[in-house]
């Protein structure tokens, strides 16, 4: 294995609460009927990896909370939701252990794959002084099709130039095990975001990590 890739949220900074704060207020206000884990865990694979507009139509359809008879609630549900979003996810930090898990992989090249945008995530990287450690960066902005897409990480392959069976791609969703196994990478579930363990076993990733520190100090330990 030459190369590691990795995913953004729940991988290196810790956002999953900052995400389930934004999802649990916006069904407080407006008194959906989901579970809030599901929707956070499954919104992704639902979507196909499409980038839309309508995408939050398909998702407010998919969970019942569409309102034919007041079609002007669900901009508003729209707007709530992306102005917490937005405030909390403002918020990141750095996961535990995560710059000491770069730094102890530095003998690999390193890349982050991410559906976060480009400038939220160099500001974010910089912001946390890790930039140094990646070669490339490939946000939501450079392709077509988000995770569990595998276009981004084909990308990130490309870019690196290698082949595709020397890379593992590490993140805490089923859509990142799936874009991995997609582009022909090797895969690596981590427990630190928003996913259970149970959750990440039914995509058969071929490994799975407490965390980035569980995760490098297996690879020195082969």
């Amino acid at each position: 294995m030459k190369c590691i890739l990795f995913d953004v949220d729940g991988t290196l900074f810790d956002s999953a609460e900052a995400i389930r704060k934004a999802v649990r207020e916006t069904k407080k206000e407006f008194d959906l009927d989901i579970d809030v884990d599901l929707v956070i865990s499954e919104t992704l694979n639902m979507l196909g990896g499409r980038k839309s507009r309508f995408n939050f139509l398909i998702i407010a359809f998919h969970y019942g909370f569409l309102s034919w008879k007041s079609p002007l609630r669900i901009l508003r549900i729209k707007d709530y939701f992306e102005k917490r979003f937005t405030q909390y996810t403002e918020e990141n930090i750095l996961l535990p252990g995560v710059r000491e898990a770069l730094e102890a992989l530095r003998d690999f090249r390193l890349a982050v794959v991410t559906a976060r945008g480009r400038k939220w995530t160099e500001e974010s990287l910089k912001k946390e002084d890790i930039s140094e450690y990646f070669e490339v960066v490939v946000t939501t902005d450079e392709v077509a099709r988000e995770k569990p897409d595998p276009a981004s990480i084909n990308m990130a392959v490309d870019l690196m130039g290698v082949d595709p069976g020397e890379c593992l791609y590490v993140g805490d969703l089923p859509s990142d095990i799936r874009a991995g196994k997609g582009a022909g990478v090797r895969t690596a579930g981590v427990l630190s975001g928003l996913s259970s363990r149970t959750r990440l076993e039914e995509e058969n990733p071929d490994y799975i990590f407490e965390d980035l520190k569980d995760l490098a100090s297996h690879i020195h330990s082969e």
